[in-house]
């Protein structure tokens, strides 16, 4: 009988009584730490690993970890027994609504600028404290650089990061902040950003070297959504090419101009809220 009413508990959860937070779901909330457990890792985690990471004992994740890899959320490696997250989740945030919406509407457009500009072009969105790349659009010729869609990005050390809190009103842009902050303490000073930021929305576009990849230059434009915001940014890694007549100038116009008809398809009126 005790052992039916912990279940119920479990099931039911924690009733909590200072109204912020009134109901708690342990169950729930031991699953959604595996799943941020490992997003935050690349190689995966062994089950010791994970129970450490998360602060629970393995017994207690045994059963959570065998009903995710059984619902495909997470994998595990035989020759390394360690777990790592599937695409499911990524596959999932495509079929929202408001996402799918915005990816028919921009591949096209992004295609034909990576046409014209004869470079290739990604599409990031502000995520949990990060630029996530939600679409890659490569170039025609036999070589170029690319961005992996589902990539994260640091917002402090990237075009599109910036770009993506650059264009929003000063509530917006300071939670966003504060969530990156939070993800990458000491990496650069608040008041350093906001400066960069006042710069980037004067010009209204980010456009500086990549501070990843050597030789590459990146440009960033804001894509606007219907109250003025940046919903997204369009990024354009240039790279100078000596087989084919590429300016960066041209790239420069070929992406704003696609920015800003994805940000007219979006119902942007042309105002920026920022």
């Amino acid at each position: 009988m005790a052992s039916m009413e912990n279940d119920l508990e479990a099931a039911q959860g924690d009733e909590v009584g200072d109204g912020s937070n009134r109901y708690r779901a342990p169950a729930l909330e031991r699953g959604l730490d595996v799943l941020e457990a490992l997003s935050n890792v690349e190689l995966g985690l062994s089950r010791a690993g994970l129970a450490e990471s998360i602060g629970v004992s393995v017994s207690q994740i045994f059963r959570m970890l065998d009903v995710l890899q059984r619902r495909k959320y997470i994998a595990l490696d035989p020759r390394s027994n360690l777990f790592s997250l599937t695409s499911r989740l990524f596959e999932m945030s495509h079929r929202h609504p408001p996402t799918r919406r915005l990816m028919a509407l921009a591949l096209p457009i992004m295609r034909a600028a990576a046409f014209a500009s004869r470079q290739s072009i990604h599409l990031s969105v502000f995520d949990d404290g990060d630029a996530l790349v939600l679409a890659q659009c490569d170039t025609l010729e036999d070589s170029g650089y690319f961005v992996k869609p589902g990539t994260r990005r640091d917002v402090f050390l990237t075009a599109s990061g910036r770009v993506l809190l650059a264009f929003q009103n000063e509530d917006e842009r300071r939670r966003r902040l504060a969530t990156s902050l939070a993800k990458s303490p000491g990496l650069i000073s608040e008041a350093d950003y906001l400066r960069r930021l006042e710069i980037v929305r004067f010009q209204g576009f980010e456009e500086m070297p990549s501070l990843q990849i050597s030789g590459v230059h990146n440009l960033s434009f804001p894509v606007f959504d219907a109250s003025g915001h940046a919903t997204a940014a369009m990024t354009l890694p240039f790279l100078l090419r000596t087989d084919v007549p590429s300016t960066i100038d041209e790239a420069r116009a070929a992406l704003g101009g696609a920015a800003a008809e994805l940000s007219r398809a979006l119902g942007h009126g042309g105002e920026s809220a920022a």
